[in-house]
């Protein structure tokens, strides 16, 4: 009984300390707390990293992945250089005449990037679709310091798309339903 007093009494004034310290940084602004916060939020896993196209993986390692092509491309405003991976769809001898099922464009989380989305890809590709998988601005291979949360990245994926329509004959605007869809 006197443990189980001891113990409630302890937590309360815990409980106290840490309230008034929470009230104490709210009324007399810290300053720092609230930066560090802020910073977090809208930071970029890459912020003032520099990334060179020199650096990416090469043609060995891609190949161990199971990633065919390695693209990098730039967009903007503001400028930044996106990398992105194409795993062909996966096929044996008796389907090797037959076309992909479709493309989808693989997108990863926030602080993510393209190499969590491997797996999925793998598996997409043996039912016969093309993976295309992006490091977002800021993430993995991608330039970039900030996140704005799809206002940016979306435009960067319109650019991307553009690109891509624009130089290969499976990403054709004339054949729409030859691109599927997007996954992230």
């Amino acid at each position: 009984m006197a443990a189980s007093r001891r113990r409630r009494r302890i937590l309360g004034v815990a409980g106290l300390l840490t309230l008034v310290l929470a009230i104490g940084a709210g009324l007399y602004g810290c300053e720092a707390a609230k930066n560090w916060a802020m910073w977090g939020i809208v930071c970029a896993p890459n912020y003032q990293k520099t990334l060179l196209p020199a650096d990416d993986p090469g043609v060995g390692e891609l190949r161990s992945l199971g990633v065919d092509r390695q693209l990098r491309i730039e967009v903007g405003p503001p400028p930044a250089s996106l990398s992105a991976w194409i795993i062909e769809r996966k096929t044996d001898e008796a389907s090797s005449a037959q076309e992909s099922r479709g493309t989808i464009l693989m997108l990863h989380g926030i602080h993510g990037n393209k190499r969590h989305m491997l797996g999925m890809s793998d598996t997409l590709a043996m039912h016969g679709f093309r993976c295309v998988l992006v490091d977002l601005r800021g993430h993995g291979r991608s330039s970039g310091d900030w996140f704005t949360y799809g206002v940016q990245e979306s435009k960067d994926l319109s650019q991307v798309l553009e690109k891509w329509f624009a130089s290969c004959p499976w990403a054709s605007r004339k054949n729409p339903a030859r691109f599927v869809g997007a996954v992230s």
